[in-house]
């Protein structure tokens, strides 16, 4: 349910969409500055959240999403960013993951987040 409202909402910020409509969206998508960075703001939670656990991608949305408007699309944006910046590992790694160029995530990937730091 949550992929068909989430395919009908007039706006999305780096691609977690506002489950909504606003007309006024269409006028705004223009703006030369974005400041809410909802993906960047799962993964700095999700670092947080998991810190020193190991888990599927699957795993990973089942237990956080729950009462969140987020996609599973949107935790495999925010794995992917932190995979990346060499704050998680993943099993397999992502040049066995690759399509098209990019890493994907799917559900049975093995997701470990380093621990806390001090």
């Amino acid at each position: 349910m949550k992929q068909i409202m989430a395919s009908e909402s007039t706006s999305a910020e780096q691609g977690v969409a506002s489950f909504g409509f606003n007309p006024l969206d269409d006028e705004r998508s223009g703006r030369l500055f974005d400041l809410h960075t909802p993906i960047d703001d799962l993964a700095d939670e999700l670092r947080s959240h998991f810190a020193g656990r190991a888990l599927t991608a699957a795993e990973i949305y089942h237990e956080h999403s729950l009462g969140k408007d987020l996609t599973f699309k949107n935790y495999q944006d925010a794995l992917r960013k932190l995979e990346e910046g060499g704050l998680i590992s993943a099993d397999p790694p992502a040049e066995k993951r690759t399509r098209s160029g990019i890493p994907t995530f799917g559900k049975n990937v093995k997701v470990t987040f380093l621990p806390k730091k001090g």
